[in-house]
């Protein structure tokens, strides 16, 4: 395959990922974790993300869920991760934003999209040093919500059944 048809290709990965992310609101929202797990990087949102309306307007959270990012590279070399504090920009590793987010969540400002580069790129904040999360090489994302847990009924029939037997 030549480069041109490399890139045709990427591009249309994606335009994929995009319109799965644009079903998705992210501002206000926060990455509890990330972790790598071979060509994929795996990003927690323990509140979860806004479901988007047909306008594009941010309506409720999904609950728990993952983002899952497919790369075509190695996923370290698909990493740039730079923290802004006082006005300098300093290019810092993965394992030192695990450890930030062992402290506390990356709350997130903006999201953005790059299909020349296949990027997503996270802005926001953890403590108060600003971040900016950059991930390249991205030719897949998944998201994955975890069903809320089902409230227990008031009446119930186990509890109808224990106010019969009272009376």
């Amino acid at each position: 395959m030549n480069l041109d048809g490399l890139k045709e290709l990427k591009m249309k990965e994606m335009e994929v990922c995009m319109s799965i992310l644009y079903r998705y609101g992210f501002h206000g929202t926060a990455i509890s974790s990330l972790n790598v797990e071979g060509m994929q990087a795996v990003l927690g949102f323990e509140e979860g993300v806004f479901w988007l309306d047909e306008y594009g307007r941010e309506t409720e959270l999904t609950g728990k869920c993952k983002l899952i990012f497919e790369f075509y590279d190695d996923p370290s070399l698909s990493f740039e991760i730079d923290r802004v504090r006082f006005g300098m920009v300093k290019e810092i590793k993965l394992s030192n934003l695990q450890k930030y987010l062992a402290k506390g969540e990356f709350r997130i400002e903006r999201c953005s999209y790059s299909s020349l580069e296949s990027c997503v790129i996270f802005k926001g904040q953890v403590g108060s040093d600003n971040l900016e999360l950059v991930l390249c090489n991205v030719i897949g994302v998944t998201v994955e919500i975890e069903e809320p847990p089902v409230p227990e009924a008031e009446n119930s029939d186990e509890q109808i059944d224990e106010k019969e037997r009272q009376e």
